[in-house]
């Protein structure tokens, strides 16, 4: 971290929370005309008086006791609130805060970044308003509580029930966001607190209610089975912006949630699929194979295969002309699965001989310039005699190690690329022995309910799809002796038995994407379930064109290359999740006994219950007699938090509906929205910017603000994304009033007592914050953190602290 101590105090002409220049302009405000309405609610006019000055000046700068007082009597003033009546407005909102804890200096930097441009047009004369909030945070804010109840009482959610559990996150709640309202404060931010909100008070859950009532109505929501984000540690569906995607490029062995031993990640298993239609000798143009009748197919998750219901090759792949119309015999759940010709499969995939062990003889060397071309015999293939020609081009020698890429003729296995790497190579004559790795048979396993591309493919082909992992990471009952194992037990157990079938057919390193929980830590399942989708292909066209036409501006200007990229590839959004926290989806479930009424049962989207029996009354053409067999019953499921964040720009200014609210609240969306600015971190470009201008443009039929700016993401001195285990996580109140190491070690250790660290991760954090802050962090100030973080580039993609 810099030093940032005493760095700033000669700066005092800058605009700053306690600089005379911007005191003598505050001042000169009351001298102008104010709209009583807009005083702060709480009238601290009469309890604080302004700081006396006069005394002597301190020895030295002390910032506690230079910055102390004037918050309290600058708020008393009401300065935060839009006063002046200039024609000229400048609006914005605070990101809310999730209120899973408390702030960091990520935030601090947002918060200095607003305070600058609140303040600059303050100064200009202009109506300003800066509306603080904070988010409800629903699957985070569900598993903190979630640790904490385990941690400190030994209760799981399911122990306490609903309600109780609801009651205790609200507990939480209510003392986080009142902790982030007074760093919010000790940052000195001019937020007018008569206008806080929060995403789940009242007026926020209409406006959630009312949004997606509208959505629906315009047909832009429906119900689908489809693959979502599945998390088995917290039961529900997430969010792409909660997978953290880890690259493991070999064989790595990684805890996950709920098994003793480590889970082996970063590897391809190969078994084989034996044919049941055809012997096992066949013929194509280039002459007489034999072969045992089977098809090897390769996959870094083994255990679904007890879903596979196909398997799939390029239908301009030679090698299976002739096998259009078999079938494969499928080991453990004993029924044949089709083969099937999909041009989504790539002829260069999979692996069928791996390592395999060999004595290459050559014959007949014949070159032509660089070209090397090769009769070999190859042995231990299970294709015995067979004569190839090798052409070996680009020979790359490291060493004694020899690597050459071959491309084999008159095998039937036309341009297949292989891999010959000799190691140790023993020359004599014409003699070559090594190892050959054969890779790409282009064939596919395709299990639809575990695979978002094996799902459109079985759409094509009119296969089921068969789910074989729970919502709890268990194998399904339809999984036979594996029903009930957990997932990756299943992988070992059915790996063993493919040994014993001898139908194993070997396991490699490979590269690969895991994809991770971030609030969990567990491997995320791709599951097929039922959930609320919205159709965003014609709201993202309309948010690409208003950059596009000029109606929004993004900085810095790079972001639009990847602002378009995003709305023109993106996908329908899944917006319910399997939680108790959070808005519940304002969906029906309206269902009449009477079973010979068509349609006798419906989904509504209505604002409450009574909402909903009116509507499908009239939907389902009931008359008196026949109302009172009406079943209604709300979804359970609970609303992406992303949904109510979209909506905030205008939400928070009281949309939709005025006259529920205090006139002033009208007075805010008619005058200050669409917002001017919208200022954020880049990482959340898509999952928060894009999603408030679709659904603005939809809800309100105006762009939510004129211009985006977006920083960097906070780095420590190494440059590494602050994280709690790595020990870099700041609270601004510990460089503003300075902590000791000690003190910063025992909030670690304070963090794995409330069950929001693990030991690991606090050993972990414990002893970065040893390197890195050996003699604590001095105090600093108010000033010198905010005039520190406004020094930097804030349009960089990433920012050094």
């Amino acid at each position: 971290m810099r030093h940032v101590n005493h760095v700033w105090f000669s700066n005092l002409k800058y605009i700053n929370n306690y600089s005379y220049n911007s005191l003598y302009i505050l001042n000169s405000v009351r001298n102008l005309s104010i709209d009583g309405k807009n005083k702060s609610s709480n009238n601290k006019t009469n309890i604080f008086k302004k700081k006396d000055t006069s005394g002597a000046l301190l020895p030295a700068y002390i910032p506690r006791e230079v910055e102390h007082d004037w918050y309290d009597w600058w708020e008393g003033q009401g300065y935060f609130s839009p006063q002046f009546k200039s024609e000229k407005r400048f609006s914005l909102v605070l990101p809310p805060p999730n209120v899973t804890g408390t702030l960091h200096l990520g935030h601090a930097l947002t918060c200095t970044i607003q305070d600058v441009l609140a303040r600059w047009h303050r100064m200009r004369g202009e109506q300003v308003l800066w509306v603080p909030g904070t988010d409800h945070a629903g699957i985070s804010t569900q598993v903190i509580v979630e640790k904490k109840l385990l941690k400190e009482r030994g209760l799981t959610r399911h122990d306490l029930g609903r309600e109780k559990f609801l009651q205790e996150v609200w507990k939480w709640r209510e003392d986080k966001s009142r902790a982030i309202k007074e760093q919010l404060r000790k940052l000195g931010a001019s937020l007018d607190w008569s206008r806080e909100t929060f995403t789940m008070d009242a007026k926020q859950c209409d406006a959630v209610k009312e949004a997606f009532m509208r959505l629906f109505e315009a047909g832009l929501v429906y119900r689908a089975n489809s693959l979502v984000n599945w998390s088995c540690v917290l039961q529900s569906a997430i969010s792409d912006i909660e997978v953290e995607h880890r690259h493991f490029s070999g064989s790595t062995l990684c805890k996950v949630p709920g098994y003793d031993d480590p889970v082996e990640f970063g590897v391809i298993s190969d078994f084989a699929y034996k044919l049941c239609d055809r012997g096992s000798v066949w013929f194509n143009f280039a002459g007489f194979i034999v072969l045992d009748g089977e098809i090897v197919v390769s996959t870094t998750r083994i255990e679904t295969m007890l879903g596979d219901v196909a398997v799939a090759v390029h239908p301009s792949d030679m090698r299976y002309k002739h096998l259009q119309g078999v079938h494969l015999w499928h080991p453990f759940q004993h029924r044949k699965i089709p083969l099937i010709f999909d041009e989504v499969v790539d002829v260069n995939f999979g692996t069928g001989i791996v390592e395999l062990a060999l004595r290459s003889r050559c014959y007949n060397t014949v070159r032509v310039d660089h070209t090397t071309a090769r009769k070999l015999l190859l042995f231990g293939t299970g294709i015995v005699g067979l004569t190839v020609q090798a052409r070996c081009d680009s020979t790359v020698r490291s060493g004694h190690t020899t690597a050459r890429k071959l491309l084999l003729f008159g095998t039937g296995i036309v341009a297949v690329a292989l891999w010959l790497r000799c190691d140790s190579t023993a020359c004599s004559g014409n003699t070559l022995e090594g190892k050959l790795l054969v890779f790409r048979t282009g064939a596919v396993k395709i299990t639809p309910a575990h695979d978002m591309i094996d799902l459109e493919v079985s759409k094509r082909h009119g296969l089921d799809s068969i789910s074989v992992i729970t919502e709890e990471g268990r194998m399904e009952s339809n999984c036979g002796v594996y029903s009930g194992m957990k997932r990756f037990e299943a992988r070992s157990k059915l790996l063993e038995d493919l040994h014993t079938l001898k139908l194993f057919r070997g396991k490699r390193d490979h590269s690969v994407q895991v994809p991770f929980c971030t609030r969990s830590e567990d491997v995320v399942e791709l599951l097929l379930k039922p959930q609320w989708f919205i159709r965003c292909k014609q709201m993202a066209e309309e948010a690409a064109a208003a950059v596009q036409d000029g109606q929004l501006q993004l900085e810095p200007a790079y972001t639009e290359k990847i602002w378009y990229n995003w709305l023109y590839n993106n996908r329908d959004w899944c917006v319910s999740r399997q939680l108790w926290w959070g808005h519940r989806i304002p969906m029906y479930h309206c269902q009449i006994e009477d079973k010979s009424t068509r349609p006798h049962e419906l989904w509504v989207a209505a604002l409450s219950e009574d909402h909903a029996r009116k509507k499908a009354t009239l939907q389902l053409h009931l008359d008196d007699t026949q109302t009172h067999k009406l079943i209604v019953v709300q979804d359970e499921d609970v609303l992406d938090t992303w949904f109510s964040s979209a909506l905030f720009p205008f939400s928070a200014l009281g949309w939709p509906d005025q006259a529920r609210y205090p006139l002033f609240q009208d007075q805010d969306y008619r005058q200050f929205y669409p917002l001017s600015v919208l200022e954020t971190g880049h990482d959340i470009l898509f999952f928060w910017v894009a999603r408030m201008v679709m659904l603005g443009a939809r809800l309100t039929h105006q762009i939510p603000f004129q211009k985006v700016l977006l920083h960097g993401i906070l780095c420590d001195a190494h440059g590494r994304k602050m994280s709690k285990s790595l020990g870099n996580v700041i609270s601004p109140e510990n460089v503003i009033t300075g902590i000791s190491l000690e003190e910063l070690q025992q909030q670690s250790h304070a963090s794995v007592e409330a069950g929001l660290l693990s030991q690991e991760e606090c050993d972990k954090a414990v002893s970065g914050q040893a390197k890195l802050f050996p003699k604590g962090i001095p105090e600093c100030g108010t000033d010198a953190l905010r005039f520190t973080l406004a020094s930097h580039n804030v349009k960089s993609t990433s920012i050094t602290f």
